[in-house]
């Protein structure tokens, strides 16, 4: 299982609280790792009979001598990530994309490379090769005895870039070339993040030791530099001019072959036909479609539907395409009509496009691409920015899952990661349970809160201020609000009844509320403002009592008890705690209907009485405190009692240290005469353990990446 390598402890030192402490830790970790993998490769270098062990100032180098075929695979070791960033962007798609990158690299031209982005804060009081150098060394990178190998370090958000060379690698590689290749990485980043400048300098560099590496660089071979390919590089001079030769070519190349990025798949693909033009270029005027002729049709192994070109696939808009389309079945006919009806509506509304595809599988494209795919290139989108975002369910057995792809800077802007697994959250209960138009539904409306407020949890009527509000009475309005869906219909009739009976006996409005997430709002603001816009409350005070019950993304829960007009009478501080720690207990263990049916029975003793009894639970844990107070007060009363009234007992040889008949005292001599030995319990500390485990309950996301169009997009997924 492959490590993260982070910065030295000499460098994140500069770096406190918890984000340094976790680097600390992972850097023992690591290093724990390194020595096993070190002696792993002693043993087994051993066993072939070509290493030898060096032990040299503390440090234990396993050096193997090269033979002409196998030998390689001894001379790196895959356990940690060649690429790195301090601030976190990279996702773990893209991390597992330039490792491997970085590892095909050493393969075929036999140095090392490593890729290290850095924000500015880690360069202070350094420079960017020493930093570097810091770095390769302390991570125990490099190809062969000679330790080989190519340290690229970017600064973010910064044209500061370096391409260090060490051990041979110095020899293959012109240092203008590296200097050149340092100032052309900072511009990738605007297109593809983070991941562009690390991996535009990989591409810098193979396709100058495209070939084989030294010995046949794209470089004139004047007699200099032919020394260098004959493997005399050591001795030779770089032709600056050849090399500005080289430089340009391969800056051509890639240019040619920008990468982009499949964020989830991890697959590299490349633009052949120089920078594509930008979406609105690409936009085909509203009401026109590209030619079919630009279509794989019917005898294709991919969809009938994607293009032939898709870097030259024109956009365009469709405002007759379904935006339900169920290629997989798992929507019934009615399903899949109340939601198109629905999302038209939304189109309408919004000025967004929301779109659900289903299918059996994505054609060995990863999930994200499959679904950028399929809205790119079927006229979806709103506007020049083609603002919209599409759900792909993907019923494959052996690939079952979804992605939420998002398109335009409107959309992808309010996508944030939490956001994403906040609707994902939601999402998965139906996947799971196999309810796929309820979830789907659901999915739409969530997306439509998102748009409207901000979050996928709060209504239109949360951004209501108090100055708006018009008060008013809704006599018709439900008492029990299950807007978490956390009963069935049999309780909700129960729970009404019951809270009717309340109501009338009292006088003032009782009503029970689920919700999701309080959304934009806290939680006292939104159970005071549910209230309000909901027209609960009896007379001119609109007296009442209301438990909102509050159903979090970690399906923990939480309660809310709130009184209005005549219900502020016995709500006393006491009373309101008492109310919610007897429902939180039945919460926290899900029975949502016993929570809410213990509220009634406790309000209304609360409104007989003034006061919220205790929970027996909490009667017999204040008695047997009291018992035991009692114990204790009686039995340290009765020992000093005895302790008083003890009489002495007589000692015969009591004065044996006086001489008789003088005042003289003889030399007193320790005698023990009695040993009490006091145990007490010291426990050992607990062994720490690791969990070892994933969070599991968490989505893939991406900020950013291309589909197979190298259009922008950004979006989340999970199995299930």
């Amino acid at each position: 299982m492959k490590k993260r390598q982070l910065l030295p402890s000499s460098l994140s030192g500069k770096h406190r609280g918890r984000k340094n402490r976790n680097k600390t830790a992972d850097t023992f970790f690591f290093r724990g790792i390194s020595l096993t993998s070190v002696l792993l490769a002693l043993i087994l270098a051993l066993s072939a009979g070509t290493a030898a062990a060096v032990l040299s100032t503390g440090t234990l180098e396993v050096c193997a001598a090269e033979t002409e075929e196998g030998a390689s695979e001894a001379m790196w070791s895959e356990t940690y990530f060649r690429a790195s960033d301090t601030s976190g962007e990279l996702t773990p798609e893209e991390q597992k994309s330039l490792d491997q990158t970085c590892l095909e690299f050493m393969k075929t031209y036999r140095t090392d490379l490593s890729l290290l982005a850095i924000t500015p804060d880690y360069l202070e009081g350094t420079t960017l090769s020493d930093l570097a150098a810091s770095y390769y060394e302390s991570s125990d990178f490099g190809y062969g005895p000679g330790k080989s190998g190519f340290q690229l370090i970017w600064v973010k958000s910064s044209d500061q870039a370096l391409i260090e060379a060490y051990g041979d690698a110095a020899d293959l590689i012109p240092q203008d070339y590296l200097q050149f290749a340092a100032g052309e990485i900072p511009k990738y980043q605007a297109e593809h993040g983070v991941y562009g400048p690390l991996y535009a300098g990989t591409r810098f560099l193979s396709n100058y030791l495209r070939g084989g590496g030294k010995e046949t660089a794209p470089v004139e071979k004047n007699s200099d530099t032919q020394a260098a390919a004959d493997g005399d590089a050591g001795n030779a001079a770089v032709d600056p001019e050849s090399s500005a030769e080289s430089a340009t070519r391969a800056v051509s190349e890639v240019q040619q072959e920008k990468a982009y990025f499949d964020s989830e798949g991890g697959d590299l693909q490349l633009i052949t036909a120089g920078d594509p033009l930008s979406d609105r270029e690409r936009m085909l005027p509203d009401g026109q479609k590209p030619d079919q002729s630009l279509r794989v049709g019917e005898d294709s192994d991919m969809p009938a539907w994607y293009p032939k070109e898709p870097r030259t696939f024109p956009f365009y808009h469709d405002t007759d395409a379904p935006r339900i389309v169920d290629r997989a079945d798992i929507f019934t006919d009615e399903e899949e009509s109340s939601m198109e009806a629905r999302l038209a509506e939304l189109r309408e509304q919004l000025g967004r496009d929301i779109v659900v595809f289903t299918d059996v599988s994505t054609y060995g494209l990863s999930r994200s691409v499959y679904a950028a795919d399929f809205y790119d290139f079927n006229g979806y989108g709103i506007g020049d920015d083609r603002e919209g975002v599409c759900l792909m369910i993907c019923m494959d057995p052996n690939d079952r899952g979804w992605w939420a792809c998002c398109t335009g800077p409107d959309t992808m802007g309010l996508y944030t990661e939490t956001i994403a697994n906040q609707i994902d959250d939601l999402l998965y209960e139906y996947m799971k349970a196999g309810d796929y138009g309820t979830g789907a539904a659901d999915w739409i409306e969530n997306f439509r809160r998102l748009y409207t407020t901000g979050s996928p949890y709060s209504e239109d009527w949360a951004l209501l201020t108090e100055s708006s509000l018009e008060r008013f009475h809704d006599d018709a309005a439900p008492r029990v609000v299950d807007d978490a869906f956390l009963l069935t219909e049999q309780e909700i009739r129960q729970l009404t009844a019951k809270a009717a009976a309340l109501s009338e006996k009292y006088g003032l409005d009782v009503v029970i509320h689920t919700a999701r997430n309080e959304g934009i709002l806290d939680r006292d603001k939104y159970g005071d403002l549910f209230w309000k816009v909901k027209g609960y409350g009896f007379g001119d005070n609109y007296d009442g009592l209301q438990l909102t019950i509050f159903k979090c993304p970690s399906y923990s829960g939480d309660t809310r008890v709130s009184a209005y007009g005549k219900g502020l009478g016995k709500f006393t501080q006491v009373n309101e705690n008492r109310l919610r720690g007897r429902v939180n207990d039945l919460v926290l263990s899900q029975d949502y209907y016993a929570a809410a049916d213990s509220w009634l029975d406790f309000s209304d003793h609360m409104l007989r009485t003034g006061r919220v009894p205790r929970s027996s639970l909490s009667w017999g844990f204040f008695t047997i405190l009291e018992m035991l107070a009692g114990l204790i007060f009686g039995g340290t009363s009765l020992a000093r009692a005895k302790a008083r009234m003890a009489t002495p007992k007589i000692r015969e040889d009591a004065d044996t240290y006086l001489v008789p008949g003088s005042l003289k005292i003889k030399k007193v001599h320790s005698t023990l005469i009695d040993t009490t030995v006091h145990r007490q319990y010291s426990p050992r500390p607990k062994e720490n353990r690791s969990s070892g485990g994933s969070s599991g309950g968490h989505s893939s996301y991406s900020g950013g990446y291309s589909g197979s169009s190298g259009s922008s997009h950004s979006g989340s997924g999970r199995s299930f």
